[in-house]
């Protein structure tokens, strides 16, 4: 994909700028939608019409490689997604004041239901009492919002580490699910990084012991018939989970991620309803999901002044180490085989 194509590098950049620079213009909450020029949105694999109206309108201008804006292969689009809120009531001023604190998710097209919350103190058992939900309320914050400090004294406490209570369940008219994988983005002297952690999944599978990757689920797709079934996956899943990585000296942000077993994609489905063959330059299944708002961690002072200095301009100079020229960097550069070496992370290029 291209580098800053997607929210999770803007998102990254943002805590990123709030780190070196002291604020962030990509804090942004989570949605779904379309780009469709239609009077309407597909947003089912299985009912996708289109999206420009003669320019897709028909199986055979969307199988045959039609170029939308002389860019965009046809074969390429995927129906729009949905937005979902969490609001006290459906009313449009309860609405509003949801996505205004950006308690919000997106879905790839399914009804699939999640909840996000973070705190420093949830129990394990959270989900063992019925009122879970106003609990997590009472002791965190949900999708969208700051982490509230952390407690105090407990900037060097071992051990201490943000707690997050995620839930989802299925569509009823759609896939069981895979798994919950909570995306967690961090920055650290001026450089962002980032990392997926599978924190809730269906049957036994066991993570790979040096990864932590949960291996895929079985795929029921049956290709002849562009059919599934549901005899994987769950229709609830659910964890309380704590970053093994934190650092309380740094920038973060976690946001949750659900995925559904494989299904059909809507080329498959609808070459087999042509009695076509399906194009072979995409998948011919997928995993819908649903993705929520980020939580935000900024550390304090106390832990900022306690974390150890990254490498500076001036450490680099003590060293010997002198500033070049443009002149002298293409001396150096143009002509020649050379490494480089990330003092952050180690990398070697």
């Amino acid at each position: 994909y291209i580098t800053g194509s997607y929210g999770r590098q803007a998102l990254k950049d943002g805590i990123t700028m709030q780190d070196v620079r002291g604020y962030n213009p990509y804090k942004f909450g989570m949605a779904g939608g379309s780009d469709s020029h239609n009077t309407g949105s597909p947003y089912r694999q299985d009912n996708f019409f289109g999206l420009h109206a003669d320019a897709d309108g028909s199986v055979e201008r969307r199988f045959a490689g039609v170029l939308i804006g002389g860019t965009m292969d046809v074969r390429l689009e995927n129906p729009g997604g949905l937005t979902g809120v969490w609001a006290e009531e459906n009313t449009r001023a309860s609405i509003w004041d949801a996505m205004y604190r950006k308690e919000t998710f997106g879905v790839s097209g399914p009804h699939i239901k999640v909840r996000f919350f973070g705190g420093w103190d949830y129990k394990t058992g959270a989900f063992d009492a019925k009122d879970w939900v106003a609990q997590s309320y009472a002791g965190g914050v949900p999708m969208g919002a700051d982490l509230p400090p952390m407690p105090s004294g407990a900037g060097t406490a071992p051990g201490m580490a943000p707690k997050f209570v995620v839930w989802a369940v299925k569509d009823p008219t759609s896939a069981n699910l895979d798994r919950i994988q909570i995306i967690k983005g961090w920055t650290r002297d001026g450089q962002s990084f980032e990392r997926v952690f599978d924190v809730a999944w269906a049957g036994d599978r066991k993570p790979d012991k040096w990864s932590g990757r949960v291996p895929a689920i079985q795929s029921t797709v049956n290709i002849e018939n562009a059919t599934y079934e549901n005899s994987v996956g769950a229709t609830e899943l659910k964890m309380v989970w704590t970053d093994p990585e934190f650092d309380s000296s740094l920038h973060a942000f976690y946001y949750a991620r659900v995925l559904e077993i494989p299904t059909p994609r809507w080329t498959l489905i609808q070459a087999v309803k042509a009695g076509l063959p399906p194009p072979d330059m995409v998948p011919l299944t997928g995993q819908e999901r649903a993705w929520t708002s980020p939580i935000w961690y900024a550390p304090s002072a106390e832990a900022r002044k306690n974390a150890p200095e990254g490498m500076t301009v001036a450490d680099l100079k003590q060293k010997g180490a002198k500033e070049l020229s443009h002149e002298q960097l293409r001396e150096l550069v143009i002509g020649k085989a050379f490494w480089l070496r990330n003092n952050v992370t180690g990398e070697q290029f």
